[in-house]
């Protein structure tokens, strides 16, 4: 009865070491997938947030181009206008007495009530328009030679107007930045608006 003892437990023995060896290469497999796992986890995040910088920074790159753009169509400044240019906006006396002062459709106007805009006792102008509208600008080069005439205006910066829209890329000027000195006006003043809505 011994000796069936002792070859039992020698059997259970090796069946047991099986049982061991089969469950540590189980643990190795387990352990080798795990550590495929962790390592396609970290792939997956380093490419993750490599898109998403490449994202934020084509996003940048995208609004500084746009940026530029915008300031290159909508009353993109080429400087001080040149002094050749800027006495050109003088239009002698005669010329102007000869073209009077016009006519319009008076019942498209409408009069103004309420107390004059005024300074010191002298009258101010307030014009509300656009840079980037070629109409605008058009009226800032007859108020330009108008208030010339009653003062002078330092500096003038020239500009265009938007290439998207009528009559694009007018050339035209800015009171924006602009000191008007006047014996007769107390101040001109423009509000500016560079994009077009």
């Amino acid at each position: 009865m011994l000796a069936s003892i002792k070859g039992s437990v020698q059997i259970m023995g090796k069946a047991q070491r099986g049982r061991q060896q089969s469950a540590r290469a189980r643990i190795a497999e387990q352990q080798a997938q795990q550590r495929a796992a962790e390592k396609r986890r970290r792939m997956l995040a380093i490419g993750g947030i490599a898109i998403a910088l490449l994202a934020v920074l084509g996003i940048i790159i995208g609004a500084v181009i746009h940026n530029g753009n915008k300031s290159k169509q909508a009353g993109a400044s080429s400087g001080a206008l040149p002094a050749s240019v800027q006495a050109k906006l003088s239009v002698p006396q005669s010329v102007l007495a000869q073209v009077g002062i016009g006519g319009s459709a008076t019942s498209a106007l409408k009069a103004v009530t309420g107390p004059a805009l005024t300074s010191g006792g002298k009258p101010e102008m307030l014009y509300i328009g656009a840079e980037w509208c070629p109409y605008c600008g058009a009226e800032r080069w007859a108020m330009a030679v108008a208030l010339d005439r009653f003062g002078t205006f330092s500096p003038l910066r020239g500009i265009h107007s938007i290439s998207s829209d009528v009559y694009p890329n007018t050339s035209t000027l800015t009171f924006y930045h602009s000191t008007y000195t006047s014996w007769k006006y107390a101040k001109a003043w423009q509000t500016a608006r560079t994009a077009k809505p």
